[in-house]
């Protein structure tokens, strides 16, 4: 994972949602680009009629809502992003990991 993408035109749910996914990051310890997409035409390539939308390697994985902090720690974790510092990028054999934060 190295872009998380945040679709939306710069509403009040849209930056709560930059908001959720930065917190989220930091307390995960994981270092992650962060992109906002605000072109209404790029927004459409994913498929997504109702913003705010986060995607994960290109992937949409939330749309129409904010996502809650739990939720987007969970989502995070499923996609390699750990709290956990042995599992990300804390030892030799998982610095090579795909999955390394």
């Amino acid at each position: 994972m190295q872009t998380i993408k945040i679709l939306g035109t710069g509403c009040p749910n849209c930056n709560s949602t930059e908001t959720v996914v930065k917190t989220v990051l930091e307390e995960l310890n994981c270092n992650i680009t962060i992109e906002k997409v605000e072109d209404i035409q790029q927004i459409m390539e994913y498929d997504v009629m109702s913003t705010p939308a986060v995607v994960i390697d290109e992937k949409v994985v939330i749309k129409g809502r904010v996502p809650s902090t739990e939720e987007m720690k969970d989502i995070l974790k499923s996609h390699g992003c750990t709290d956990d510092d042995s599992a990300c990028c804390g030892s030799d054999e998982s610095a090579t990991s795909s999955k390394c934060c």
